[in-house]
């Protein structure tokens, strides 16, 4: 496989292009362009998310791997001879809001996009999605209720409803159904691997053989939470008990919790499962209660955090108080060569900036919906892109963001391709528009994230 090669020439021919890209994309303050879905020279897509509120960091990351991905294809010459335009939509972090939009723009002829940046936004836009009214793909949304966009009146309605869609799909005859697809792998996946984590045996014993889970008393946090559960008692440990955090809990509050968790019987270890800012008051707290508390833990308890903690809102809220805490989410900037290229293409768009989480999946999202128009041939018929995005991840071929050029080649061409990732492996299900990502740990260390350790995807079930 050819390597693509940073020069002088093709990092100016990048800096260029970003130039052009920008001048092709609506301002992310809601005013998106006004503008065809494409003209005789470009393809629209649409970014969509929460560029204002509390998830703002989430949609920038996004965008800036969005943008480094169309700078570089359209520098190659773009797709079925058009360049490919972005045009962004803030939906203000607000879940009903960003439907609105997305909706907006399929009914202007933009059906094909990257977003929301959250899972109650993408969870929003299923009923679209369902009707096969647009086709999205979003690098950051990953709770297990995305796996499916059938919504029955109940739960067990829901699942049935599932179960006898995902019967229906059989990609080897062309059967597909509409799902929304991800870039980075659903909940399910990071339940086991939190799970297995925190059960693995070191110098003859189990980490945890018991483990308190503390969680954010929202929906999201409560299938994760659940999962995690099961999980754990699947492998005959112990669960002592699930305690709720609440946003609006003082300190006084938080200790309580801190309390809850070290009941007898205490357990060996705790999960957080919160958002950044209130897994870091948490942690604030539950320090404090412990150094005022000594023998009412053992000396080797661990702090465990789900993706919460593995954020840079977490460290610079909590501070000292991080010092040692654990944060398992998957891994999207693995220390492979497609990641390093990647980081060189990304900062020659954004000097002196570090791609964050999402930038890498964001990166590969577009590069896959690319991949997918070469391959199909169109830019307009959502059936014929979503069976190409399944096919160019799931080939015998492997192709990659060393050689775009070669990588989209290959898609027009037709080519049994499966396409690797800046973030890693990327092989879409087919039932569920979900992926497998390498999942890792890391031990908060001056407020610097070190990877301690990883598992692959192979050996991470999300059944």
């Amino acid at each position: 496989m050819k390597h693509v090669r940073f020069g002088s020439a093709l990092s100016m021919m990048l800096l260029a292009a970003t130039a052009a890209c920008s001048s092709e994309s609506s301002s992310n303050t809601g005013e998106a362009a006004q503008t065809p879905a494409a003209t005789v020279d470009t393809i629209d897509i649409a970014l969509v998310g929460s560029f204002t509120g509390a998830d703002r960091f989430v949609a920038e990351d996004v965008q800036r791997g969005v943008l480094t991905a169309v700078t570089q294809v359209n520098a190659l010459g773009g797709v079925l001879g058009k360049r490919l335009a972005v045009r962004i939509e803030d939906d203000a972090s607000s879940p009903a809001n960003a439907a609105s939009k997305i909706e907006a723009l399929a009914e202007s002829g933009v059906v094909f996009g990257i977003g929301p940046s959250t899972s109650s936004a993408a969870k929003e836009i299923l009923p679209l999605v369902k009707r096969d009214a647009i086709l999205y793909i979003s690098p950051s949304a990953t709770a297990m209720d995305l796996d499916c966009v059938e919504q029955g009146a109940t739960a067990d309605e829901t699942a049935r409803l599932c179960e006898s869609a995902r019967a229906a799909v059989d990609p080897a005859q062309g059967k597909l159904a509409p799902v929304l697809f991800r870039t980075s792998a659903s909940d399910a996946y990071l339940a086991t691997a939190i799970a297995q984590y925190a059960s693995q045996a070191v110098a003859g014993l189990r980490r945890c053989r018991s483990i308190a889970i503390v969680r954010e008393n929202d929906a999201y946090s409560q299938r994760l939470a659940e999962r995690l559960r099961e999980r754990y008692l699947q492998l005959n440990l112990a669960v002592r008990r699930i305690v709720e955090l609440d946003e609006a809990d003082t300190v006084f509050g938080l200790r309580a919790v801190a309390e809850a968790v070290a009941l007898t019987p205490a357990p060996e270890c705790q999960v957080v499962v919160a958002r950044p800012q209130l897994s870091a008051a948490y942690v604030k707290a539950f320090n404090g209660f412990r150094d005022e508390n000594a023998s009412a833990l053992g000396e080797g308890f661990m702090t465990i955090g789900a993706d919460g903690f593995r954020d840079e809102r977490f460290t610079a809220a909590a501070e000292a108080q991080a010092e040692n805490s654990l944060a398992v989410a998957s891994d999207t900037a693995p220390n492979t060569q497609e990641f390093n290229v990647f980081r060189s293409v990304f900062q020659a768009s954004f000097p002196g900036v570090e791609p964050g989480r999402y930038a890498a999946p964001a990166y590969d999202a577009v590069m896959l919906l690319a991949g997918a128009m070469a391959k199909s041939g169109t830019w307009t018929s959502i059936p014929s892109v979503r069976k190409a995005l399944v096919d160019i991840s799931t080939g015998r071929k492997r192709a990659s963001n060393l050689d775009v050029n070669d990588f989209l080649g290959l898609a027009a061409a037709g080519a049994d391709i499966d396409y690797e990732g800046a973030s890693g492996p990327l092989d879409f299900d087919a039932r569920t528009g979900g992926v497998r990502n390498t999942f890792s740990v890391w031990r908060i260390k001056q407020a610097t994230f070190v990877r301690e350790a990883s598992f692959d995807p192979s050996v991470i079930s999300g059944e």
